[in-house]
């Protein structure tokens, strides 16, 4: 009985050994989760704020680059407080800034399994090109041609004044077909942008007839919609202004009976509505040509007619 005994003793005291053992692995274990977690989560909290320098620097790069450096270094700092070391530099190919930042971490479990801290770094890289392709363009054309930065164009003619800029032969009077043809479908566009993607290369049909009454309501909706204050002027606006139209630059495609029927887009520029001018079917859109940003594709070799697009640059081309 006495043998029995201590061999019960001796088990217990081996199963209390066995569950000590398991205590200080499972301990071991959530240290790794939780600074693996931590380390996670600081790691994508720099890469946002990474992104978030690189693209506001290079859209300085566009109308302001004296300023690019200074931007993209504001808000890689707001969006990561106490960074330890950071670089921003050009891109030596295209326009764009590389941004890099590495941050110092203070583990929290990690230092009883012997490492008290690490570092978590990260790269941003974003470039500046011509926008090849956007979703809500205006449904009127514009031919290609040097335009003149805040000088006046005329958008959508009127049956009394036609001029190079836009004409598309009688009966046309520089609108387009975008997703359909008829007054409500071009008022709709006007007003809110053709909700499909319009690339360079697309053949599109023209819109024929004056609309004069869809082109006033469109417009002033437009007027309307910016409420910023002060006013937004061609010379000064905020970005995304409504006021703001992403217009198709066109060269011909198919003419019948001295008629433009088909165009095909060529690129895209910015114009910013001050006015629809003249009365009843006399009138006709007016807007200048201004730099602005547009969310939408760049490629290569695309034409460049002054609206732009910022992306992120990932893998080999960084």
């Amino acid at each position: 009985m006495i043998e029995l005994i201590k061999h019960l003793k001796n088990d217990k005291g081996q199963a209390v050994v066995f569950v000590a053992l398991l205590m200080l692995l499972f301990m071991a274990a959530g240290a790794i989760v939780v600074d693996v977690a931590l380390t996670m989560v600081a790691k994508e909290k720099l890469q946002q704020g990474l992104d978030a320098g690189a693209l506001a620097g290079t859209m300085e790069l566009y109308d302001q680059p004296a300023n690019a450096f200074a931007v993209a270094q504001e808000y890689l700092l707001n969006n990561v407080p106490g960074l330890d070391s950071y670089s921003i530099n050009n891109r030596p190919t295209k326009a764009g800034l590389k941004l890099w930042g590495e941050k110092d971490l203070h583990f929290f479990f990690a230092p009883l399994l012997g490492f008290s801290s690490g570092t978590v770094s990260g790269v941003s890289v974003a470039e500046i090109g011509a926008v090849s392709s956007v979703i809500g363009a205006a449904p009127l054309a514009i031919e290609q041609h040097n335009f003149d930065y805040d000088d006046p164009y005329i958008l959508k003619q009127s049956p009394n004044g036609f001029s190079f800029e836009t004409y598309l032969g009688a009966g046309n009077f520089g609108a387009l077909s975008l997703g359909g043809g008829g007054a409500s479908k071009y008022e709709e566009n006007l007003k809110y942008g053709f909700r499909q993607l319009l690339a360079v290369g697309d053949v599109v049909a023209t819109e024929t007839g004056n609309i004069s009454g869809a082109t006033r309501r469109g417009v002033d909706f437009l007027l309307q919609q910016c409420d910023h204050d002060p006013a937004c002027t061609y010379s000064s606006f905020k970005p995304g202004c409504p006021r703001i139209l992403l217009v198709p630059v066109y060269k011909e495609v198919e003419i019948l009976s001295g008629q433009i029927k088909q165009v095909e887009v060529v690129g895209f520029a910015s114009f910013f509505i001050s006015e629809v001018s003249g009365t009843g079917v006399n009138n006709q859109i007016i807007g200048y040509f201004v730099k602005s940003f547009a969310a939408g594709t760049t490629g290569v070799d695309v034409p460049d007619f002054g609206l732009k697009t910022v992306r992120l640059v990932k893998g080999d081309n960084q």
